[in-house]
């Protein structure tokens, strides 16, 4: 299970950090990673409830990258007085409102790659022929 999350959050990650499209994948990036996790799980996942788990961890590490990359800048920020009148408790909040989004979005992404996995492949012979 953690593959799959993995490569989803690869994915992501991708789409967020590339220069040249990240303005247009940066928003679905979370639902175009959700569908490449679901999709590497494989055609019969083991429980029913693979894309909220995919989802979630998917949105877990998002938050955590988000605060590993993001605490040093915000608190040299705050040692150079640059967010004036903003408090630390009220920044914090971003990270948890990107992981909810990438949860969300993550988690419908893995539902339709799940889907996606399951379909019978047309261009493959049938193997009980």
């Amino acid at each position: 299970m953690l593959r799959p999350v993995l490569i989803a959050y690869g994915v992501t990650l991708f789409c967020v950090f590339t220069p040249l499209i990240h303005l247009l994948t940066a928003i679905p990036g979370p639902f175009i990673g959700g569908i490449v996790g679901g999709i590497q799980v494989g055609k019969h996942p083991r429980n029913p409830m693979t894309a909220i788990v995919i989802g979630v961890l998917l949105g877990m590490l998002m938050t955590l990258t988000i605060v590993v990359v993001g605490g040093p800048v915000l608190m040299l920020l705050q040692a150079f007085g640059l967010l004036e009148d903003k408090r630390l408790t009220d920044l914090m909040l971003l990270p948890l409102l990107i992981g909810g989004y990438v949860m969300i979005l993550g988690t419908a992404g893995a539902f339709f790659g799940l889907i996606l996995a399951g379909r019978d492949n047309p261009t493959r012979p049938d193997p009980s022929r």
